[in-house]
């Protein structure tokens, strides 16, 4: 178990991007999801040779991994800890019903999943979990890295930052008017 990472199973940065990308995604991005995080979700995945049992597994994951997803942006969006804690934990709930499906545990696996390290994860960095202060962000859901940030990034930021300086120079244009006089 490296002391770098959650639970000995994923670093910090990784559990970022994976929970960042998986609040994130929305109906048409979960396959995308899945592709590029193929090692980290560790859903299991049986593999049928029959094309509809395939179909009906592969449907079935991606259900999963939607309604993980919603339970995430409920919880990062959640108005207090009660609530918060309650989406996250159904996050792992869903995960676990999946685990329990098609490996029929009745016990935990042996190490902790990369499901319960990035609840754990978030969990303890909830303060740091935030959604995006620009309305038109197409993913809105991100963890802070400077105090006081508000914005998922600076281009998000631009269109604020463009108002607060056209607000100041409104405010002060007739003062530096005067000044120069």
């Amino acid at each position: 178990m490296s002391s770098r990472q959650i639970l000995g199973v994923i670093s910090k940065r990784s559990a970022e991007r994976l929970l960042e990308d998986w609040a994130n995604t929305r109906e048409d991005g979960v396959k995308r999801l899945l592709k590029i995080h193929a090692e980290e979700i560790d859903i299991p995945k049986p593999e049928f040779k029959d094309t509809t049992a395939a179909r009906m597994e592969a449907a079935f994951v991606e259900d999963s991994v939607r309604r993980i997803a919603e339970s995430l942006r409920k919880a990062w969006d959640a108005p207090d800890d009660r609530r918060f804690d309650w989406y996250v934990w159904k996050a792992v709930s869903i995960a676990q019903s999946q685990w329990q499906m098609f490996d029929f545990m009745e016990d935990p696996p042996e190490r902790a999943t990369t499901i319960e390290a990035v609840a754990f994860y978030l969990l303890h960095n909830r303060r740091r979990a935030l959604h995006c202060a620009n309305r038109d962000c197409t993913a809105p859901y991100f963890f802070q890295q400077k105090k006081g940030q508000k914005f998922c990034s600076m281009i998000c930021a631009l269109p604020s930052q463009r108002e607060s300086k056209r607000k100041w120079w409104a405010e002060n244009r007739t003062k530096k008017k005067e000044k120069n006089k």
